[in-house]
């Protein structure tokens, strides 16, 4: 749930967007407002709707796409089409405080153009605070280097890996297998299940550090995952302990042979030769 609610720094920064996409639409008076009141008023009123409207999108955007993302829907289909619901509450609020500071303009409206004026702002405002999610990628605190000894055999884990850990809910563990891309999300699976992450992909794999690859623009694997290789023509494949597969770009072969990957488990050849001699 601390992924669809996101951290104060991305809150204060789209806070901060409201207030100044508010005092522009003061000044400039979209919708007729300019010939209503002062500038002042104006910019007090633009300010005071931005605000509101931010603390009734920020919370139900986030819930949409975390929704969306649950059932495979991407993110253009599933952002208008919360923005179109959330409009209805927002219009609402609109026409209450408009026809309060304004009576003569009531009149005029009709509740579908209360509705349209909401969804009109709606829009590119969802569109900018998803770019601004994307652009700047929460980060959360590192954890507290562990005084304990690790396991025979291990390496304790970098601070960078840990961080990214502390995203996951306690009841999937801490033994990452894999993360894969799924629009502003990477779903993190571990030996316990999965979990969607609203972070990028390329952040996720930042933190992570030196624990696996990002064999795909998609997909990042952790070393210890791997059970074997899979070959279907030229496309290539890693199998993992989870019985995922997890597909490899042409660019990532070179990648994953520098590092010993492929070597290690056999190479494509190899797990080819054994697939065939099981089937026959």
């Amino acid at each position: 749930m601390g992924a669809l609610i996101g951290d104060g720094r991305e809150w204060r920064r789209e806070l901060i967007g409201a207030v100044l996409v508010g005092v522009f639409f003061g000044l400039v008076g979209p919708f007729g407002t300019y010939f209503n009141d002062t500038v002042g008023v104006r910019i007090a009123f633009w300010v005071g709707m931005m605000v509101a409207g931010f603390l009734i999108y920020g919370p139900l955007l986030r819930l949409a796409l975390g929704l969306g993302a649950r059932f495979g829907q991407p993110i253009w289909f599933t952002a208008p089409l919360a923005v179109l619901v959330i409009a209805a509450p927002v219009g609402l609020m609109s026409a209450v405080v408009v026809v309060w500071l304004w009576p003569t303009v009531g009149p005029h409206m009709r509740p579908i153009d209360w509705y349209g004026q909401a969804v009109v702002l709606g829009l590119p405002l969802c569109a900018l605070a998803l770019w601004s999610r994307r652009a700047f990628p929460s980060q959360p605190r590192s954890a507290p280097l562990s005084t304990g000894s690790p396991p025979a055999g291990l390496s304790p884990p970098t601070p960078a890996a840990r961080s990214f850990l502390d995203r996951l809910p306690p009841r999937l563990g801490r033994t990452l297998l894999c993360l894969q891309m799924e629009d502003h999300y990477v779903r993190a699976y571990t030996d316990r299940g999965s979990e969607l992450i609203l972070l990028p992909l390329k952040a996720a794999v930042a933190e992570l550090g030196d624990e696996g690859l990002q064999v795909h623009r998609s997909w990042w694997v952790a070393r210890t995952a791997v059970t074997g290789v899979v070959q279907d023509g030229r496309n290539l494949k890693l199998k993992l302990v989870n019985d995922l597969e997890a597909p490899v770009s042409r660019t990532s072969i070179a990648v994953l042979r520098r590092a010993g990957w492929l070597d290690e488990i056999g190479g494509p050849e190899s797990n080819r030769r054994r697939t065939v001699e099981s089937e026959s």
